[in-house]
């Protein structure tokens, strides 16, 4: 019989990642967090059969998404709260549009291009900046139609900004109201834009046709994500000589694999789940980091809840660092640090700065 998952208390530690880190590591990859005023976690090292199980559950609803009271409010109708056929109905309008075949490819060559231009004409940038202004340049070029310089496209990306301040707050134990009032009201507004160009006759159009209630949920998947593993394909890529950077698909895909912009992916047990010997009770969370499966294809997840843009994603790393290799962008101050092997920190702090124009050879 399996043993069952090693118990721990992360209370009181200096390091509680670290502590995690060497716990998980030592533990034969399963141990169990005592949710002191909440619900136990057990962590799992990502292996083909406990990932094999794990979506065999989500598959049959035995395990569903988690969110905070607040975040159910902020993204309630969206495919993130869904189970069953709904789910499963608007994930395929969110393949369709974000896949493979999605007609979206011009629309993110435009939104790199215009923003490697702008970032040269700028100098010297923080990358955590500007990885985000290129993100709410792609969603608004992708899901809206519309320019991100225009005033349509600035509305669109300060409602955005208050919408995932918002899903910042509403995460937390005790979430700001004021905050996550102005996320509600952002995403009302968010939905009205979009219906309205859908339904406008003007040359605006969006390229994705999802449904208005996936916006926020399509917005947080995509913005925070994106930057972080673009920003980090750069600080990658920057880091190396030119002439040891390569072949800019096959450097994406290194990229991808180690560095996840999904630190956890966590699931609520609601049904009856065996784990590791252990049948778990409801309310337990379950959780695993795609960056601990290094040299595994897990950057976007898998499963019945794999990320349905993984596609668009991808394109955009890959397009931006074939840009970036005939400019003479360079590190200034290489403020992102080095990630841990179980629950690295993925999110760029302030300080990462690049030099995108140096008097020599001109930027696009």
């Amino acid at each position: 019989m399996t043993a069952r998952p090693a118990a721990m208390d992360l209370t009181g530690a200096s390091d509680p990642v670290a502590l995690l880190d060497e716990t998980l590591l030592r533990s034969g990859g399963v141990i169990r967090v005592s949710g002191q005023d909440g619900p136990d976690t057990i962590y799992f090292h990502p292996t083909t059969e406990r990932l094999r199980i794990f979506h065999r559950a989500e598959r049959a609803e035995s395990l569903q998404n988690h969110n905070t009271p607040a975040a159910e409010e902020l993204f309630a109708g969206t495919v993130f709260t869904l189970t069953g056929d709904l789910h499963r109905r608007r994930r395929q309008t969110l393949i369709r549009s974000f896949g493979q075949h999605g007609t979206w490819r011009d629309d993110v060559d435009a939104a790199v291009a215009d923003w490697i231009g702008a970032a040269c004409a700028r100098g010297i940038v923080d990358l955590l900046d500007e990885t985000r202004r290129l993100a709410h340049a792609i969603f608004a070029r992708v899901m809206f139609g519309i320019a991100p310089e225009s005033s349509c496209g600035q509305a669109v990306a300060g409602f955005a900004a208050q919408f995932v301040a918002g899903a910042v707050t509403a995460a937390t134990p005790k979430p700001d109201r004021v905050v996550l009032q102005q996320a509600l009201s952002a995403r009302d507004e968010l939905g009205r834009i979009f219906t309205h160009i859908q339904a406008g006759p003007g040359e605006a159009q969006p390229t994705a046709r999802v449904d208005a209630r996936d916006l926020g949920a399509v917005l947080i998947a995509s913005i925070e994500t994106t930057a972080n593993l673009v920003g980090w394909a750069i600080v990658r890529w920057l880091r190396i000589e030119p002439s040891d950077r390569g072949d800019p698909d096959a450097f994406a895909h290194q990229v991808e694999i180690l560095d996840s912009p999904n630190t956890l992916i966590t699931r609520e047990v609601v049904g009856s789940f065996w784990f590791e010997g252990e049948q778990l009770e409801p309310g337990t969370l379950v959780s695993y980091s795609p960056a601990s499966a290094a040299g595994d294809d897990l950057t976007f997840g898998s499963g019945v809840r794999a990320c349905p843009g993984k596609a668009l994603a991808q394109y955009t790393v890959r397009r931006t660092l074939t840009e970036l290799a005939t400019s003479s962008w360079s590190l200034v101050a290489d403020g992102v640090p080095h990630p841990r092997s179980w629950m690295p920190t993925r999110t760029f702090g302030c300080g990462t700065l690049v030099r995108t124009a140096s008097g020599e050879p001109e930027c696009r």
